[in-house]
């Protein structure tokens, strides 16, 4: 038994090194066969010839929202960055009221939750009354998001805190009850008479940095809680926020004196030098990048088929001071004018097109193999792609980008190709 044991080790042995010996004969037979055109040659290369710069956009207030960011946040890096909403307020049932002059107001406040977002300071919290109708489009909604309504609640928010409750100005809810009577039934003569509030937040001292948090609608509670009794019977008026009501939240960014403000002075090259560049979710700046310098180093190796390009984007020095980012993924899109598309990579599958930051590896990894072939062949406007960042954070998520001429680790772009 031993002896048949010791031949099939060896037979078995033998024929592996045989079919081994076979198959590495095939394949430097058909190597040195194969005609040079139908070898496939793939070749690497990793290139930094690209400028890389921040560019402000403005993106109008969001209509209809679920969530709105509320505060004030101040940092040397980024300036100061605002959030306020207007929202109308829905009885939570349309019921008559009894309230006259012999009524008696026992409790009367507007509260709502916010979580903890982004800064730990205390905010002054400021709720008005709206002082017209809210508009039924972008046109005519300003900076100032229907400001000058009477002021109805302040209040200040402990650092931290997420319960906002604030009392209402005695003679407005005597005033606002009285009005409300026989209104209050039916859902257009409720709209008629009252408009909603606007909610602000601002810091309590200038020398805080301040606090941005997310309000987020259709919350219970979130609202006007009035209670009030006549002779021995109560009364009851709950006007609350509801998902998706008609409103508008919007994010005012002020870069001034601030380091991103002074980058934004320079021209895109000065900004490539730097190494350095900003990006904030929810709108204010987005990342551009020219690749013209790439197309003109490549257009003497043209013909060549992409194989794939990956863009690494690190986070600079800089964003050292958040640990990380609140920003998770990027997003790639092209421009013609005034319209802008997003790549085909994304368009097609997000698992392939990727986009988002690599903690282990400390960068963003985007998929761009089509888009980069058409930019290298001259089908993309400009050569320029444009970065915008997730507003997975509602607009706190901001982080401080490597360029190509960042020292330490760089934006680069590794193309794996084919020469043709």
């Amino acid at each position: 038994m031993r002896s048949i044991h010791i031949f099939l080790t060896l037979t078995l042995a033998g024929l592996a090194l045989t079919l081994a010996s076979c198959d590495r004969e095939r394949q430097e037979f058909g190597n040195e066969f194969a005609e040079e055109s139908g070898k496939l040659h793939l070749r690497q290369a990793i290139s930094r010839e690209m400028i890389a710069f921040t560019d402000t956009v403005l993106v109008p207030p969001t209509k209809n929202f679920s969530k709105a960011t509320l505060g004030e946040l101040h940092d040397a890096t980024f300036g100061t960055t605002s959030g306020v909403f207007a929202q109308t307020l829905q009885p939570a049932s349309y019921d008559s009221i009894v309230f006259n002059d012999q009524s008696h107001v026992d409790s009367a406040f507007f509260s709502f939750r916010i979580s903890r977002g982004l800064g730990n300071s205390p905010l002054r919290v400021r709720v008005s009354q709206l002082p017209r109708r809210l508009s039924t489009g972008d046109g005519d909604v300003a900076d100032s998001l229907y400001a000058g309504g009477r002021i109805i609640a302040e209040g200040t928010v402990a650092a931290g805190e997420q319960l906002v409750k604030l009392p209402l100005a005695a003679d407005w809810v005597r005033a606002f009850l009285t009005g409300a009577v026989g209104r209050t039934q039916k859902p257009a003569s409720w709209t008629d008479y009252f408009y909603g509030v606007r909610v602000e937040a601002v810091r309590v001292n200038a020398s805080d940095a301040g606090r941005l948090a997310v309000f987020t609608a259709g919350v219970p509670g979130n609202g006007l809680h009035l209670y009030w009794h006549n002779d021995q019977k109560a009364g009851v008026l709950e006007v609350l926020s509801k998902d998706k009501n008609a409103g508008y939240a919007a994010l005012n960014r002020d870069f001034r004196g601030s380091r991103m403000g002074q980058l934004l002075t320079e021209d895109s090259a000065q900004q490539n030098r730097t190494g350095k560049a900003y990006i904030t979710s929810g709108g204010g700046a987005r990342l551009v990048i020219d690749f013209s310098p790439l197309v003109a180093q490549w257009k003497d190796s043209m013909p060549l088929s992409l194989n794939r390009a990956e863009l690494r984007i690190p986070l600079a020095a800089d964003n050292a001071a958040y640990g990380d980012t609140l920003i998770s993924q990027l997003h790639a899109w092209t421009k013609n004018g005034t319209t802008y598309t997003r790549t085909e990579e994304e368009r097609k599958s997000e698992a392939i097109y990727d986009g988002k930051y690599n903690r282990n590896r400390g960068y963003f990894s985007l998929n761009l193999t089509t888009t980069m072939q058409a930019v290298l062949m001259g089908m993309i406007p400009e050569n320029k792609l444009y970065l915008f960042p997730d507003n997975n954070s509602n607009g706190i998520g901001r982080s401080v980008l490597a360029t190509p001429l960042a020292s330490g680790q760089p934006m680069e772009l590794v193309l794996t190709y084919t020469k043709l």
